[in-house]
């Protein structure tokens, strides 16, 4: 019998990390807070390697990868806060880097 995917969360406070991921793996991100912020949806920045297979924006974003091939990837959403530009606070960068191998 074949062993399920394995899957991995990660959110706001994991930014910045990096993992490494084999084939199959199911990465799900989910971000949200401070409730000042709206969310971009998570893009990968190598779909071959990081296939979304859906997502949400908004005060609380979403996303499901599958780890399809051996490569890199990068996985980004921005932060801005709904009151922008007239409070001028800065948006934040979520961004995590995927190694896929085997």
């Amino acid at each position: 019998a074949l062993a399920p995917p394995r899957i991995i969360h990660v959110t706001l406070a994991d930014s910045g990390h990096s993992y490494s991921l084999t084939r199959g793996t199911r990465l799900v991100v989910q971000l949200s807070g401070p409730t000042i912020y709206i969310w971009t949806e998570p893009v990968s920045s190598n779909p071959a390697v990081l296939t979304n297979t859906g997502g949400s924006s908004g005060s609380a974003a979403t996303a499901t990868f599958v780890a399809e091939k051996t490569g890199k990837a990068r996985v980004t959403a921005v932060g801005s806060p709904k009151c922008y530009p007239l409070c001028l606070m800065p948006s934040r960068l979520f961004t995590l880097s995927a190694s896929v191998v085997g």
